[in-house]
């Protein structure tokens, strides 16, 4: 088992062309974990993947020199996005740890839900070989939406709501 985690940069310029032909996606890095020798249940791998996600979009601006980068994050596990989403103090001291590694590393992010299908992180994790990759659409632009407006792009937020 590994974990994965893949950043691009989405430029979308205004014209009057078609909405496709003004936004380019380019992959920017990625990064692969081999799961850790001690047993950890998939949605604790999950959350380790969405810090190692955290850590490499927290790089990034600061390496290309990029301000006032809109950040969107996506995470295929809902478990995981629900700790993400949530107060860290309510979680178990394994996931309120990550959850607030996570939450310092990208204070204003926004995290939502992708379907593991369409998670180019899961090319990379799933043990895809150089061959494979080499034209794997998924990897090298990323889900077909996010050539849209991110208006258009899928919603799968968490609703959190307290119990009294």
């Amino acid at each position: 088992m590994a974990m994965g985690a893949v950043v691009y940069i989405r430029q979308a310029s205004p014209t009057n062309i078609s909405e496709r032909a003004a936004t380019k996606i380019t992959l920017v890095c990625a990064k692969t974990k081999v799961a850790p020798l001690k047993k950890l249940t998939i949605p604790r791998l999950e959350l380790n993947a969405a810090l190692i996600l955290s850590e490499l979009v927290k790089y990034v601006p600061r390496t290309l020199e990029l301000d006032n980068v809109e950040t969107h994050l996506w995470t295929n596990s809902m478990i995981a996005l629900t700790w993400i989403n949530g107060r860290p103090s309510r979680w178990k001291d394994y996931q309120q740890n990550k959850v607030i590694k996570i939450k310092d590393n990208l204070p204003t992010a926004r995290w939502r839900h992708i379907a593991g299908k369409g998670n180019p992180a899961d090319c990379a994790s799933r043990g895809l070989s150089p061959s494979q990759l080499v034209n794997h659409q998924l990897w090298w632009q990323g889900p077909p939406w996010l050539n849209s407006s991110s208006e258009h792009w899928p919603i799968n937020d968490i609703k959190q709501q307290e119990l009294p």
